[in-house]
């Protein structure tokens, strides 16, 4: 038998054309549509047990699955990327650029409204052997304000004094970056 709409040849146990889809119009009652109880086209999945056919449509059914895991994840990739622009690392690599002597590195991690003049730092110096380390920062943040209070040991020793030194540093963010704006 062939089909009425686009003429192709039609199986005895379809029901509808495979090929474009129109419904079979003039069935026999001698043909077997059915095979213990189930319906058989080239459609219906054959050969499959239960638990496969389920998990077939249940991936189909739930495409917004994808979407919310997709989504989640790309929330939790940026919290992690603006977590890398905390006050600690801004402070981190303040005192990073300075002990690499990078005066334009660390000016970077400054509020512009602070003076920082980088041909003043290199006629000062910072020694070629100096080395900073942070020891301990407590982190106290309100808003777009961070107060924090940072151990450092810096060296050589006699260069810099008595060793732990406590600085408190203020940051403020400006356009979602932490600067520092005041150091005591």
């Amino acid at each position: 038998m062939n089909c009425t709409a686009c003429n192709k040849k039609l199986l005895k146990t379809n029901k509808y054309c495979t090929s474009c889809g129109t419904e079979r119009i003039n069935l026999d009652e001698s043909e077997e549509l059915f095979d213990n109880g189930e319906f058989h086209n080239d459609i219906t999945p054959q050969n499959r047990n239960d638990k496969n056919i389920k998990l077939i449509r249940i991936a189909k059914k739930s495409p917004w699955y994808v979407w919310i895991i997709g989504i989640v994840f790309i929330v939790i990739l940026v919290n992690v990327l603006i977590q890398n622009n905390s006050p600690q690392e801004t402070v981190k690599g303040f005192f990073k650029a300075l002990e690499s002597r990078d005066l334009n590195k660390a000016g970077e991690y400054i509020h512009p409204s602070l003076p920082w003049d980088v041909e003043a730092g290199k006629r000062i110096g910072i020694p070629k052997n100096a080395s900073i380390d942070i020891l301990n920062i407590e982190e106290r943040k309100v808003g777009d304000r961070a107060k924090l209070k940072v151990t450092i040991d810096i060296s050589p020793k006699p260069l810099y004094g008595p060793n732990p030194d406590n600085i408190t540093i203020d940051l403020k963010k400006v356009d979602g970056k932490w600067l520092i704006y005041d150091m005591q």
